[in-house]
């Protein structure tokens, strides 16, 4: 899937999308624990040979990739989220100009008695 990085800038840290996917998960039933999760990882990635050699501790660099992964997420869930709505605007509009076409109307319907039924429930 991919790797996300700890920082933008002096990168000491690359988590896989899938630990974090996995991680964001985990926090939706438990609560998240980040240095404890962090501190089981980095045992677990000792033992299979893989050391972490960079000025900021494990837990430090893999807490800021969580962050920024989960902001990042969160911003696309918006931007998709806002995407939908201004495709489904256009269509609204017109179903509510259809029903309710007083709305719309270019005559002022304070001088001319309403002359369709519709209106009348409108304004009441």
């Amino acid at each position: 899937m991919g790797l996300f990085a700890c920082a933008p800038v002096a990168l000491s840290l690359a988590v896989d999308l899938r630990v974090l996917e996995f991680l964001k998960g985990l926090s939706v039933w438990l609560t998240p624990n980040i240095m404890a999760w962090t501190d089981t990882l980095q045992v677990f990635l000792n033992e299979q040979g893989y050391h972490h050699h960079g000025s900021d501790n494990f837990q430090c660099c893999f807490s800021n990739a969580y962050h920024w992964y989960c902001v990042f997420f969160m911003w696309n869930q918006d931007l998709l989220l806002n995407k939908i709505v201004a495709a489904r605007v256009p269509s609204m509009l017109e179903e509510v100009r259809e029903h309710v076409p007083l709305c719309f109307e270019a005559s002022n319907w304070r001088k001319e008695p309403p002359t369709h039924p519709m209106y009348v429930s409108i304004l009441c």
